[in-house]
């Protein structure tokens, strides 16, 4: 086997472990497959198409034995650093050329949810190739619903000529072109994408305005506190994918920014109810301090409470003694015993 003796050579120079890439193409009853190898960041991609994952792996593994066997040390084009040697920080890739390479890859399935929507078969890939196997590009058709459509050049991998062509058919099957699906693929994408950063999932709210015959339609999504609103549009379905494209693009332009992807305010919602319920106030807590206020109060001999004079019936009592606390009882207590002296008289 091609691929243990690969290794075996990658061990031998202190290159990485190659890495394998496998694309399947044609029906799900008779697939075929072809791979590509990278080795010490060089590809190395299969010529043919085989009925098994594992042949192709290995053929792809053969080319890349083969070339790398008669060229001893190739110069790789992503050495391993050595432990001395300090780290190179990559340029962050501009925002509009992430969402490019992002719509790029779209293509290939719009085109097959164009197939299924219409209850035909699959789209069948073929390709060919040209260059040596290091430096080799490609070109693809694909057949769609008894059509045949052709890639215009030549690219530097499988998969990018794939979409390439999946494009070009799309723009020949659409009256619109590729943007009449291209919102529908944003939900799924919006929801992988929450997925990975462990965000709780999306919430979406619709709004129906304008007259019975003619209704027009916004939705929100909310995703971890923050509101992401769309276009209007005829159906509640269509503004849901509206809101998603939004908040999808939002999303990534943060990421490529290396901002927080979502600038949720719950945390400070959920602070200031906090902060608010304190002040509320509880009525138990009330009941319980009004049985205090009607119980004698407890004070210390160090209270340096300023005492303040009330009069009650004539007779004055400071406001911190036992007298100003229980005023009638001290009358009735006094009215008791002057009764007693006189009828002792």
């Amino acid at each position: 086997m091609y691929k243990s003796r690969l290794q075996e050579l990658c061990q031998q120079r202190k290159w990485r472990l190659p890495e394998y890439n496998t694309t399947k193409v044609g029906l799900d009853h008779n697939p075929r497959f072809s791979a590509t190898v990278t080795i010490n960041g060089l590809d190395f991609h299969t010529v043919d198409i085989f009925r098994s994952s594992k042949e192709a792996q290995n053929d792809a593994a053969k080319l890349a034995f083969d070339h790398l066997s008669d060229n001893p040390q190739p110069k790789p084009r992503n050495p391993i650093p050595s432990p001395s040697s300090f780290p190179q920080p990559c340029p962050p890739s501009s925002s509009s050329a992430s969402s490019f390479s992002e719509m790029q890859h779209l293509y290939k399935n719009q085109l097959q949810t164009y197939a299924q929507k219409r209850n035909l078969l699959l789209p069948v890939y073929s390709c060919e190739r040209e260059g040596p196997p290091h430096n080799c590009r490609f070109k693809c058709r694909v057949t769609i619903d008894g059509q045949t459509y052709e890639g215009q050049e030549f690219l530097p991998t499988l998969k990018d000529a794939e979409h390439a062509v999946a494009k070009a058919a799309l723009m020949s099957l659409l009256p619109n072109g590729v943007q009449e699906d291209d919102s529908g693929l944003f939900k799924n994408l919006l929801q992988e994408l929450i997925q990975k950063e462990g965000f709780s999932i999306p919430i979406y709210s619709s709004r129906m305005s304008g007259e019975p015959h003619i209704p027009v339609f916004v939705s929100s999504v909310e995703i971890e506190g923050e509101t992401f609103i769309g276009q209007e549009a005829r159906s509640k379905k269509q503004a849901e994918l509206t809101a998603a494209k939004v908040a999808y693009h939002t999303l990534r332009e943060r990421k490529s920014s290396q901002l927080p992807l979502v600038m949720s305010s719950r945390k400070g919602q959920e602070a200031s109810q906090i902060l608010s319920s304190s002040f509320q106030s509880n009525p138990a807590s009330d009941q319980h301090q009004q049985v205090r206020r009607n119980a004698p109060a407890i004070l210390s001999p160090n209270t340096n409470t300023k005492e303040k004079k009330k009069e009650n019936n004539g007779i004055v009592f400071p406001e911190n003694s036992f007298l100003f606390l229980y005023p009638t009882a001290v009358l009735s207590l006094l009215s008791y015993v002057s009764t007693f002296f006189v009828g002792t008289k």
